[in-house]
């Protein structure tokens, strides 16, 4: 399991065990869980959400659902269909990165999504790519 914890996430309930990062051999699947801020499509505006992820299902929440047990789920998103997880390079705004789904929109911008330091933001890539190719299914290819 991969223990991720935003330290906003302290308050909501979560504790992170040392540091933010963990890996630990045990089941349930990889957790990565805490707080973002989420871009807006076609505007400047950024949305605070609670992202956590179980299995392999990214879900997206106003509030925390340790702390608010109503919390209701904004979005979700299936990892396994998405077609990158990278950081983004900004000279004005750090801390981001986008999820890239699978589409039939080939040109999906993605979802951006940005943390207070890009040191952040290039732990939630790695733990959200640490998600995807233990979960992804193997393509068998007919012979």
């Amino acid at each position: 399991t991969l223990r991720f914890t935003h330290p906003a996430a302290i308050a909501c309930g979560f504790r992170p065990p040392r540091p933010l990062v963990e890996m630990v051999e045990t089941e349930p699947p990889t957790q990565v869980a805490g707080w973002v801020k989420r871009k807006v499509k076609n505007s400047e505006k950024w949305v605070r959400r609670w992202l956590e992820v179980n299995k392999y299902v990214l879900y997206s929440y106003q509030a925390c659902p340790a702390e608010t047990p109503q919390a209701r789920v904004m979005n979700t998103l299936d990892l396994r269909k998405t077609r990158e997880i990278k950081l983004v390079a900004d000279d004005k705004i750090s801390g981001l990165f986008v999820i890239v789904p699978e589409s039939t929109d080939v040109d999906h911008p993605g979802y951006l999504m940005r943390v207070d330091t890009n040191a952040m933001a290039e732990m939630w890539v790695n733990g959200l790519n640490q998600v995807r190719p233990r979960e992804r299914p193997t393509r068998v290819t007919p012979a």
